[in-house]
């Protein structure tokens, strides 16, 4: 990116959500990975931080199920069974 804009990556590997039932069977897992792309503005000055930059959101790759991503989060929780 140029100036004072700078890139962002993550990626959450592994089985960062595992949600188990009363007896302790997995009922929800995430697996795999998910990636993500951030922009920011520093405002080139020397001070920590900065600000999302509007419009470029963010972009998401994902890898392998993650049912994190579709249910509500609450719901999922709640009720594990299903």
């Amino acid at each position: 990116m140029d100036g004072s804009i700078i890139e962002l990556r993550a990626v959450e590997a592994g089985q960062p959500v595992v949600v188990p039932d009363s007896s302790g069977e997995v009922r929800r897992l995430n697996t795999g990975a998910v990636h993500s792309t951030y922009w920011f503005d520093t405002f080139g000055d020397d001070e920590p931080g900065g600000e999302p930059v509007e419009g470029t959101g963010r972009l998401i790759r994902v890898a392998a199920p993650h049912p994190r991503l579709e249910e509500d989060w609450c719901d999922m929780v709640r009720n594990p069974i299903g």
